[in-house]
């Protein structure tokens, strides 16, 4: 009778743990294509990175999707231990300049001051940013199906003055127009993205690349990407060597 009574007992706690394992606890899903490996915080609380599945508290919780470069998303969001919850996102593209403040004009159609999130569809697409007593600035991007990098910052450099005249020689140095190379290795290997676009595997020289600022993205499987920004000068190389940590579980 006592060992039938202890078997009943255990039975009724396992049944009980169940109950308020799928019941009182509900499984959320979010993931977001642009980029694909932004960060969520629940409630505040650094969560993972997309695509995330977790099983959580049943209950409402405030949910943010975000990552650099891109305009947050945010909403409240109730996880229920009846049904699973997902969520999909999309991030904006966070269009910046330093300094902010500036017009942003895409594609010849205005479209208001930097920084200012934007919707920005596959292709290529031209940027360009106006201030009053700052040179003009502008950049093209091949933006791709799923991108995974920021938009690169627009630097705006002030207008020439008389006063300024004899200082400005460094800056027309560094943005003289022309080619580079990027020469690129890593541990372990890994995928190279510039400005969003594959390029190749480490270790990897992209030749021919016109001066300016560009986000290098290195990827891999089971490992955080790591991105640094490169700047191209005309006739020169700049090496870029990254190392990756793995992705912790």
């Amino acid at each position: 009778m006592a060992k039938a009574l202890v078997i009943i007992l255990l039975i009724l706690s396992i049944g009980g743990i169940l109950f308020y394992y799928f019941i009182y606890t509900g499984v959320i899903t979010i993931q977001s294509s642009r980029p694909p490996n932004a960060q969520v915080f629940i409630n505040g609380e650094f969560s993972g990175e997309t695509p995330l599945k977790k099983r959580i508290r049943a209950r409402d919780y405030h949910v943010v999707v975000k990552s650099d470069g891109f305009e947050p998303w945010e909403s409240n969001v109730k996880v229920s231990g009846t049904s699973p919850t997902f969520i999909s996102v999309r991030l904006r593209f966070l269009v910046r300049s330093e300094p902010t403040e500036a017009e942003l004009v895409l594609d010849g159609k205005s479209i208001g001051k930097t920084n200012i999130a934007v919707d920005v569809e596959p292709g290529m697409h031209s940027f360009e940013f106006k201030k009053e007593g700052y040179k003009k600035a502008m950049f093209t991007a091949n933006i791709p199906e799923n991108p995974r990098d920021p938009l690169p910052v627009a630097r705006l450099s002030p207008a020439e003055t008389q006063e300024s005249k004899e200082d400005d020689w460094s800056v027309q140095d560094l943005i003289e127009p022309g080619v580079g190379a990027i020469q690129v290795t890593s541990t372990p290997d890994a995928k190279v993205y510039l400005d969003g676009v594959l390029q190749g595997e480490t270790p990897l020289t992209i030749p021919a690349v016109p001066t300016g600022d560009y986000v290098l993205t290195l990827s891999r499987d089971g490992y955080r990407d790591y991105r640094k920004t490169v700047y191209v000068r005309k006739d020169q190389t700049s090496k870029i060597a990254g190392k990756l940590t793995p992705e912790t579980k």
